[in-house]
């Protein structure tokens, strides 16, 4: 959760600008919107698992490093176009 654009370009050996522009160029977002990106992606394998049969959605966005529920919420609807208990629900019912 507390990783920032810094971090991940110090771990580059790059600066901020440039690894911003490039991930700007390449995945037309923001560094923020390419890391939940990757978040949500977490949270649909712990979900895909049943997960939330022994976690709340709020331990899953936690373990995936979302500060809180609605950040959660939000980033999960913009990147899935459901919210989490929808997603939930329409892979158990596949299943």
């Amino acid at each position: 959760s507390e990783l920032t654009l810094s971090d991940v370009a110090k771990l580059l050996s790059t600066n901020t600008a440039f690894l911003s522009k490039a991930v700007n160029q390449y995945y037309n977002m923001n560094f923020s919107n390419y890391l939940n990106k990757f978040r949500i992606e977490e949270a649909k394998r712990l979900i895909d698992e049943g997960r939330q049969d022994v976690m709340t959605f709020e331990g899953i966005a936690n373990s995936c490093g979302f500060v809180s529920r609605s950040s959660f919420n939000q980033a999960f609807k913009k990147f899935t176009e459901m919210t989490p208990t929808e997603y939930s629900a329409l892979k158990n019912h596949s299943n």
